[in-house]
């Protein structure tokens, strides 16, 4: 799929287009993301083999994420599975950017901000989870 390229030193993949700094507007080229099993609905989803996403744009989208799942879990339709951050659920046109700065960043606490093993201290990982839809 566009935009996800496969690596096997991490089980993580990369995402985006661009290089850019974490604060502010943007994403920095070593910005991460996590994507977990949520509350599971059945029939329930896998978890995907690769769960660390580098993220190089903070302009992506959730429906990006959506159908690289699609794609990952061999579901046929972007409509069987659905995203959330701490337990919000996401829209589709949402941007990682938006939900970074309204919906993860606003509830972190000194214990939510993990740094991936191995990486700078600039490496920041957002969770996100995603589940069957209802």
């Amino acid at each position: 799929m566009d935009g996800f390229n496969d690596s096997e030193e991490r089980e993580e993949e990369e995402v985006g287009t661009s290089s850019r700094d974490f604060s502010g507007d943007q994403l920095c080229e070593e910005s991460w993301l996590q994507l977990g099993i949520g509350r599971a609905r059945e029939p329930f989803l896998p978890q995907i083999s690769k769960s660390y996403l580098r993220i190089k744009d903070g302009r992506m989208t959730i429906r990006l994420l959506k159908k690289y799942l699609v794609s990952k879990l061999g579901l046929e339709d972007e409509s069987e599975v659905e995203i959330s951050c701490r337990g919000q659920r996401l829209l589709p046109l949402l941007t990682l950017q938006h939900v970074r700065d309204n919906i993860w960043q606003l509830h972190e606490t000194s214990t939510s901000l993990t740094l991936v093993p191995e990486s700078s201290r600039n490496e920041h990982l957002m969770t996100l989870q995603y589940g069957r839809s209802s």
